[in-house]
């Protein structure tokens, strides 16, 4: 009788341990060829999903070695086969799109100079319903990010960081296409500074 329950204490954990086996995920790699050509001259910034397509943020170069920055997206329907997709304004670094209220949003960093020194051009925020065909707001002071996204009450908000990093800002937007920039706090860094 005690090997008979022994058995069947066995036999029910053994069941267990495969059931939850099986409901581990597979993690498959993917890259696309021009990503990993790019080799460390890449940086991936984030991804995000929304009306059936996922979309990864990336810009090439950024270093003494390859000085020029170039800014893309890429899409995807399954997160496996990726599709390179040109964005409107180039020069600065991107960061993670964020999916909100029916379009993807990106935040593009002011441009600067191989070694970071701001060279003129403002940031700008990038928006899209498909990730495919992009549409641009330059902003009207020189700023970093935006590199994180919320929306809610009807208002769109982006946390950026302006050219000196002596301050946190925020911009916002009641329509997702014309951006005001507005203080928050001085003297302090925003995380997004390092994408």
């Amino acid at each position: 009788m005690k090997y008979f329950l022994r058995s069947l204490l066995f036999l029910a954990a053994l069941a267990t341990a495969t059931v939850g086996r099986a409901q581990v995920p597979t993690w498959p790699k993917t890259t696309p060829a021009d990503i990993t050509a790019a080799g460390i001259n890449v940086q991936l910034t984030g991804a995000d999903y929304g009306n059936g397509t996922f979309v990864l943020a990336v810009y090439f170069g950024g270093s003494n070695a390859v000085p020029a920055i170039t800014p893309a997206v890429y899409t995807s329907p399954d997160g496996t086969a990726w599709t390179r997709r040109t964005l409107p304004v180039t020069g600065a670094r991107v960061g993670p799109p964020r999916f909100l209220n029916g379009k993807f949003y990106l935040g593009m960093d002011l441009a600067t100079n191989a070694n970071g020194v701001p060279t003129g051009a403002n940031g700008a925020i990038l928006s899209s319903a498909d990730g495919i065909t992009w549409s641009t707001t330059t902003l009207s002071t020189p700023l970093y990010g935006p590199g994180d996204f919320a929306f809610g009450n009807g208002v769109y908000v982006g946390v950026v960081t302006p050219s000196s990093g002596q301050a946190n800002q925020i911009v916002t937007s009641s329509d997702g296409a014309t951006w005001t920039p507005r203080a928050i706090l001085n003297g302090a860094h925003s995380r997004i500074n390092s994408n």
